[in-house]
């Protein structure tokens, strides 16, 4: 696998990682929690800009992104149901949607959905691929300002 690519997947683990954190620790800062994941970042060096843009992403588009998650989960799933790892993956995704349009989306799906089989089995993968492609697909044949 090219190193570069590999860098830009640690960035993302890294980045739903400190998402998670500040889910379940809402008065760490992004800075601190991004910072505390690099930390043990041990295999694999993350690419620092692409965390760092992501992050901005995230933070930027934050209440857009929440939104437009719930807005692609079926009734029986619901944010507050949702698993927070599986909830910091779904906001990660997103963010780099909605930052990084030319992406290929089957690459973005491809990339969480790891992320995903790394924590889960069968319903949450499924919910992962379900949302964002959604979310992908609005994106796409919304109109472009």
């Amino acid at each position: 696998m090219n190193p570069e690519f590999r860098k830009k997947s640690a960035a993302r683990l890294q980045l739903v990682q400190a998402v998670y954190m500040m889910i379940v620790r809402p008065d760490i800062s992004p800075d601190v929690a991004l910072k505390t994941c690099r930390q043990h970042d041990t295999d694999i060096q993350a690419d620092i800009a692409f965390s760092k843009e992501l992050l901005d992403s995230w933070l930027k588009h934050a209440e857009d992104i929440q939104e437009e998650i719930k807005r692609h989960l079926t009734n029986s799933w619901t944010p507050e149901r949702l698993d927070y790892v599986l909830y910091a993956i779904l906001q990660v995704g997103c963010a780099e949607i909605f930052s990084h349009p030319q992406t290929d989306i089957a690459l973005i799906l491809t990339e969480y959905l790891d992320i995903g089989h790394a924590f889960f089995q069968g319903d949450a993968t499924k919910v992962i691929n379900g949302v964002l492609h959604a979310i992908a697909a609005a994106r796409s044949s919304a109109p472009q300002p």
